[in-house]
C-alpha cells in the first residue's frame, strides 16, 4: 500500500509537470468534460472509495473535482430564461443521485432531470396525492420561465415530492407528483457563504452545492468581487470542486485577494466550465439528498408554500402537525417510516415523538381545537444537524398508523445561540405550537414544515405464538407520563369479544384502581388501548366478562 502511495504521487507530479509544460490554453483545461489532471494522489481514487471516504479528511485537500468520479452530467444551457436557479438545482440533484448511488441504472450520461420542469413547478402545483394541500398557483404561474428564483426554493418545492422530473417528460401540474423520477429526503442550506471548509465537506458528501453571485462577464477565472459598476446580475450555479493552488494572480478582473477558487459548472455552453475566486461570497449554497421512488410511497404535509414566512414566531422552536392518517386498507397497513423537519438555525439538536390514536383520548371532530400529544406515544428520535435546511430522521421502528385514525408530529429544535427553529409557510392547517412559558399547546396561525414519510405494506394476519392457548395476548406497553397513560398493544386470535381490565396497585400491593374497555375485534387483528396511568404498579388481563371473569389472556404485569 505505501509503495502503491508513493507511484501515486510520482504519477501526479509527473502528469502536473507535463500539463503545465504543454502548449495549451487555460480553457481547454477548463472545458473538459473529464479534468487533464488525475485526481490528487491522497483523494480518492474512484468512486466507491469517495462513497465510503470521511468528507472533512478529503476538504483538506488542495485540489477536488466531483468529475474525476464520474457524478457530474453534461451541462445544460439555460437558453434565454431566468432559470439559473433551477438548472443549479438540477444539476445538483444529479451529481447527489450519481454520488450515493440510489439508482444503479444512472449514469452521468443517462441521467437528466428537467430544470424547466422544476421553474414550471414552482410557480403552478395542484393539490398533493393525499388532498392535505390544494398546491400553489404563484402570480407568476404564466412567466415562469422568465421568472427568477433560489434553489432554496427550489428545495422547498422537491421536498413535496412535486419533482424532480425526467427531461422527455411532460411538464405538467396534474400529473407532476406521478412522474416525480426522485425522492427529496434532504436539503441542507450552508448560510455562510465564506464557510470554505463546510462548502467542501458539502461537495465531498453530496457531489455538488449550488452557488449565487453577481455576474459581469465570462471568463476562465473570474473574480466577480473585483467587479465594479452596476451592469453585474444574480447568476446562480454550481461548485463541484476545487483548487487552492490557482494563483491569485490568474483572476479576472485584477487577479484577487488570495490563491485558490472553486470549480464552477455553468448553464452556459459559453462557458461551460470555469474557476471562481475564493474572494467572491454567496448566500444560497444548497446540497441536496435523494431517496429512489420506490423508498416510500406517501408523504403527509401541510406546508404547500415554497416561500418561507420569514420573521422569527415565538413558539416555532416546538410544534406539532396533526394528520389523518388515508391508506391501510384491508390486507394492508401503513406505517410511518421516517420524519421530515425543515429547520432553521446551525447545530440544531432536535427532538421528535409521533403520536398515534389522538381520537380515543378527545374529540377530533375539530382538529384545529385539539392536544396534538393527546394520544398514544409510539415513537422518540433524536437527531443533530450541523445546517439549516430540510432533514429526513428515519425511525428506530416504524409506526403502524389505522386508516381514519388520526396521528401527530411533534417536534422540539434547540440550539446553543438560541436560534433554531422549524421553518414556516402562511398556510393555515393544523400547527400547534407549545409555549414553554404557558406550558400548553396551542393552535398557531402559521403552518410548519414537519412532514411524515410512509410506506404501505401487506399486512399478514398475526398467529398466536407456539404453545399460547388464549385468544388474545399484551405484548407491549407505552407510558406517556405527560399525559399519565399507559398505551398497551395487543394482538387478537380469536373473534371472540373480551373485556380489557387495568388494575392498579400502590407499593404494598394494596389495589388502587381499576378501569376496563370492552373489545371486540377480528382474529389476527393487532390493536391498542389507553388507560390512565399514576405511576403505580399495573396488572392488565383480559376477561370472558365480569361475571365469569374467565381469563382470556396472560396477565401483564407493569413493572
Amino acid at each position: 500500500m505505501r509503495q502503491e502511495n508513493k507511484f501515486r504521487k510520482l504519477l501526479y507530479r509527473i502528469c502536473l509537470t507535463l500539463i503545465i509544460s504543454a502548449v495549451v490554453s487555460p480553457a481547454l483545461l477548463v472545458y473538459a468534460d473529464v479534468t487533464t489532471a488525475p485526481p490528487h494522489p491522497d483523494a480518492p481514487q474512484t468512486l466507491d472509495e469517495l462513497r465510503i471516504s470521511n468528507p472533512s479528511e478529503v476538504a483538506k485537500l488542495p485540489r477536488f473535482d466531483s468529475r474525476d468520479y464520474g457524478i457530474v452530467t453534461p451541462v445544460k444551457d439555460q437558453g434565454s430564461s431566468d432559470l439559473c436557479w433551477a438548472y443549479a438545482a438540477i444539476s445538483a440533484s444529479e451529481s447527489a443521485i450519481l454520488r450515493e448511488g440510489i439508482d444503479p441504472a444512472a449514469t452521468k450520461d443517462t441521467l437528466s432531470l428537467s430544470a424547466e420542469g422544476l421553474g414550471y413547478l414552482r410557480h403552478n402545483r395542484g393539490a398533493d396525492p393525499l388532498g392535505n394541500t390544494r398546491g400553489e398557483i404563484t402570480e407568476n404561474s404564466a412567466n415562469w420561465y422568465h421568472t427568477s428564483g433560489s434553489s432554496a426554493d427550489g428545495a422547498t418545492v422537491l421536498s413535496q415530492w412535486c419533482g424532480p422530473l425526467k427531461n422527455g417528460t411532460s411538464i405538467d401540474m396534474n400529473t407532476a407528483y406521478a412522474n416525480t423520477a426522485y425522492l427529496m429526503e434532504g436539503a441542507i442550506l450552508i448560510a455562510d457563504g465564506k464557510d470554505r471548509d463546510a462548502i467542501k465537506r458539502a461537495i465531498v458528501q453530496y457531489g455538488a452545492v449550488t452557488f449565487s453571485y453577481n455576474n459581469k462577464r465570462e471568463c476562465d477565472y473570474y473574480n466577480a468581487y473585483n467587479e465594479t459598476g452596476t451592469s453585474s446580475y444574480p447568476h446562480a450555479c454550481t461548485i463541484i470542486g476545487w483548487d487552492d493552488t490557482i494563483p491569485a494572480s490568474k483572476f479576472q478582473p485584477g487577479g484577487a485577494k488570495q490563491d485558490g477558487g472553486w470549480i464552477i459548472k455553468n448553464s452556459y455552453h459559453s462557458l461551460p466550465y470555469f474557476y471562481l475566486s475564493y474572494d467572491c461570497g454567496s448566500s444560497n449554497l444548497v446540497a441536496f439528498d435523494y431517496a429512489p421512488r420506490e423508498e416510500y410511497d406517501y408523504n403527509y404535509f401541510y406546508d404547500s408554500r415554497a416561500l418561507d414566512f420569514g420573521l422569527n414566531v415565538k413558539g416555532s422552536d416546538h410544534v406539532a402537525n396533526v394528520f389523518e392518517a388515508k391508506k391501510g386498507t384491508d390486507g394492508y397497513a401503513e406505517y410511518i417510516n421516517a420524519v421530515n423537519i425543515g429547520i432553521k438555525g446551525k447545530n440544531a439538536a432536535c427532538e421528535i415523538a409521533v403520536y398515534t390514536d389522538l381520537q380515543n383520548q378527545q374529540d377530533v371532530s375539530d382538529i384545529f381545537n385539539i392536544i396534538p400529544t393527546k394520544g398514544t406515544l409510539a415513537a422518540t428520535q433524536t437527531a443533530s444537524f450541523e445546517h439549516a435546511g430540510y432533514y429526513t430522521v428515519t425511525l428506530d421502528t416504524p409506526v403502524r398508523i389505522e386508516k381514519g385514525s388520526y396521528f401527530s408530529i411533534a417536534v422540539k429544535v434547540s440550539n446553543p445561540t438560541g436560534g433554531a427553529a422549524i421553518r414556516l409557510t402562511q398556510d393555515n392547517k393544523p400547527t400547534y405550537f407549545y409555549r414553554e412559558d404557558w406550558e400548553y399547546w396551542s393552535k398557531s396561525n402559521y403552518t410548519a414544515r414537519v412532514k411524515a414519510f410512509t410506506t404501505v405494506e401487506k399486512d399478514d394476519p398475526v398467529t398466536a405464538p407456539e404453545g399460547y392457548t388464549y385468544p388474545y395476548r399484551i405484548t407491549g406497553h407505552q407510558i406517556d407520563v405527560e399525559h399519565h397513560t399507559l398505551t398497551i398493544t395487543a394482538e387478537c386470535y380469536d373473534d371472540k369479544p373480551t373485556i380489557l381490565i387495568c388494575s392498579t396497585y400502590d407499593e404494598s400491593g394494596v389495589p388502587a384502581g381499576t378501569e376496563s374497555r370492552v373489545i371486540d375485534k377480528k382474529a389476527g387483528q393487532r390493536f391498542t388501548e389507553t388507560f390512565s396511568y399514576s405511576g403505580n404498579r399495573c396488572k392488565i388481563l383480559s376477561w370472558d366478562s365480569y361475571m365469569s371473569l374467565l381469563p382470556l389472556s396472560e396477565s401483564y404485569s407493569i413493572p
